[in-house]
């Protein structure tokens, strides 16, 4: 049961960050668009250059970088598995196997090294573990 909300919780947030990531493109993209649309109406009733443009299209294109990071937070890197559901989950597992550690439960000799400085790093205790 108490899985079950946990699970839902975790879909909930999962939507509200897509739902977000959706507006936020919407609201770029009609932005975007207007103000495209008003500077060019501007450009042929006045004639001016293209170079009085040039802070307008360094907004547009900072916004668009912003929304490809926000992109790139919610849905992970096109092409590639670093910030997707299946990275999150690994670095989830490894960190609750960094926590398993601290108490110092008998494992492998090859994680003795890192469950030392985990638990140094974690706690000010001043006796020494033993292995």
């Amino acid at each position: 049961m108490r899985e079950n909300r946990r699970m839902r919780k975790a879909a909930e947030k999962r939507i509200a960050q897509k739902v977000g990531f959706y507006w936020h493109a919407v609201i770029f993209g009609g932005m975007s668009f207007l103000v495209i649309a008003i500077n060019f109406l501007h450009f042929i009733s006045k004639g001016t250059g293209l170079s009085d443009y040039f802070p307008i299209a360094i907004l547009l294109l900072m916004w668009g970088i912003c929304v490809g990071f926000h992109y790139a937070a919610v849905f992970g890197i096109p092409g590639t598995n670093i910030l997707t559901e299946e990275w999150r989950e690994t670095e989830f597992q490894k960190e609750l196997d960094t926590i398993d550690l601290l108490p110092f439960k008998k494992h492998s000799s090859e994680n003795t090294f890192f469950r030392y400085f985990a638990l140094k790093s974690s706690h000010s205790i001043n006796n020494t573990p033993s292995f």
